[in-house]
């Protein structure tokens, strides 16, 4: 009795185990196809080149009936950034507006009410540091195959307006969109408003125009070129 009771116990024991073992590698599988491998510090690098359109809202204007031409300006924008993870990275943009395509209106770009005179005195310019969110991989998992990435970012920098010599603290949202053309270029579709004070638009201040906080939206477009190794080891 005592051997048929310690075979059963026995038994018991190795059929619990082996139940254990089989969940631990399903639920191992589950885990692993949202992990990855921290890859060495150069790899998951990249740079920007874009061109970009920006439209100015000033504090007190009608943005959706006169921004067209008082507040659109064109320029140019470079970028480096890197993916930490497949879901989190970081972005250094610079960028200078007014410069690829001349335009004489511009009345809500300081010097507030003088057309043409911001372009002709240099347009502005923005230098951020932002924080990216991979949409897709965050709520898909990584797969270094995927070709349309969404992801979303704050950012935090300053902004010059050149013409009057001015600089203003800016805060922003923003969400690009990626389309992988080939391992090393991507093309990216980058919308995103910002805010900042009224030193840059320089209205005057007995006018009640522009005295508030201001914004602008910017829209960007342009092409993502990878540097060195830009995917992830998949730990499964």
């Amino acid at each position: 009795m005592p051997k048929k009771l310690y075979g059963f116990v026995l038994l018991s024991i190795t059929i619990f185990s082996f139940g254990n073992i089989v969940r631990a590698q399903s639920s191992e599988q589950e885990i692993y196809e949202y992990s990855v491998a921290t890859n060495p510090f150069w790899h998951n690098w990249y740079i920007q080149l874009g061109a970009d359109m920006s439209l100015q809202n000033p504090y007190g204007m009608n943005f959706g009936r006169d921004v067209f031409p008082n507040g659109k300006t064109y320029g140019i924008n470079i970028a480096a950034g890197k993916w930490i993870t497949p879901e989190f990275g970081m972005r250094f943009l610079v960028n200078w507006d007014n410069w690829l395509i001349k335009n004489r209106h511009l009345s809500w770009v300081a010097p507030f009410g003088r057309n043409g005179k911001n372009y002709s005195g240099g347009g502005f310019g923005f230098i951020v540091g932002e924080f990216h969110f991979n949409l897709t991989n965050l709520f898909s998992g990584y797969n270094e195959n995927k070709h349309w990435h969404i992801t979303f970012y704050p950012r935090a920098g300053l902004v010059s307006n050149i013409a009057i010599g001015s600089c203003s603290p800016m805060v922003g949202l923003g969400i690009i969109n990626t389309w992988k053309l080939n391992p090393k270029l991507s093309a990216y579709l980058d919308l995103s408003y910002q805010m900042t004070t009224s030193e840059f638009v320089d209205c005057e201040v007995n006018t009640g125009i522009g005295t508030g906080s201001n914004g602008f939206v910017d829209t960007s477009i342009g092409l993502i070129i990878n540097l060195g190794r830009s995917n992830f080891i998949k730990l499964k």
